[in-house]
């Protein structure tokens, strides 16, 4: 679950303004290392890039990293990121 220390993922400008929510994995770039998160309140599209997960690296039989997959459940905390919008960060797998 994420903590109140660990931040993963925040740039110096950026600050956690929600923690402990929960959602699914619409969508997962590996190769590009981001993609987008809907959180169970509803917010859709919420951005996640591999900088912010907290999840260990797992690989796909072949030696690829996939840091998420699609439809998989998450926790995570949400940063304001920047002009694009928030960005979720401390991400766990549920």
């Amino acid at each position: 679950m994420p903590t109140e220390t660990a931040d993963c993922g925040l740039r110096e400008h950026e600050r956690v303004v929600e923690r402990g929510l929960a959602g699914q994995v619409n969508w997962y770039n590996h190769q590009k290392g981001h993609g987008r998160i809907t959180c169970d309140d509803g917010r859709t599209g919420l951005f996640v890039h591999y900088s912010g997960l907290l999840t260990p690296r797992r690989t796909d039989g072949q030696g690829n990293a996939i840091e998420l997959k699609d439809g998989e459940r998450v926790r995570f905390d949400i940063a304001d990121g920047d002009q694009r919008g928030p960005k979720c960060v401390n991400v766990v797998l549920e």
